[in-house]
């Protein structure tokens, strides 16, 4: 009897574990958009050092006009999501001229204020790259069945208590 309150105790926190695992993979991402933000994994070394590849980026709407010399902006440009700093902002031409730390030059076109994603708030190094994993087909299969067998150690725990 005690061997089954045992095992059952186990398996609930065990069970309750691997779901705080997957609900702690999935906070990253999930909760920003509840305020707003947009996610983005750094791809390029561009940023570096102040953003190292790997690092997840936190990305606010901003109005493009608002946006001030060193701000670090995210933009679209030919179906990717570049950051780099701002290095002027011509309001008249609607247009921002930014610069990645890590380049010797500006870039050669300016961004037109339609490409304008928002504002780079706040990065955390090397979480892009788990969340990229975890994005993968294969990493939201693995993140399924751990919350499935989170989800069935809870109730085997839960049924061993009640025998």
């Amino acid at each position: 009897m005690r061997t089954r309150k045992k095992l059952a105790a186990f398996c609930n926190i065990i069970g309750i574990v691997i779901l705080a695992v997957v609900i702690a993979a999935c906070v990253p991402i999930a909760a920003p958009r509840f305020l707003g933000y947009q996610a983005y994994n750094i791809m390029s070394g561009s940023m570096e050092p102040e953003i190292p590849v790997g690092s997840l980026v936190y990305v606010k709407p901003i109005a493009p006009e608002d946006i001030e010399p060193n701000d670090v902006i995210a933009f679209s440009s030919n179906d990717s999501v570049i950051v780099h700093r701002t290095v002027e902002n011509h309001i008249v031409e609607g247009e921002i001229v930014t610069k990645g730390d890590a380049n010797e030059a500006e870039d050669m076109a300016p961004v037109a204020y339609q490409s304008v994603l928002g504002r780079v708030e706040r990065h955390i190094p090397y979480l892009g790259q788990l969340m990229l994993i975890l994005g993968s087909g294969i990493g939201k299969v693995c993140m399924l069945c751990l919350a499935v067998c989170g989800i069935l150690l809870n109730v085997l725990g839960s049924r061993l208590r009640q025998e």
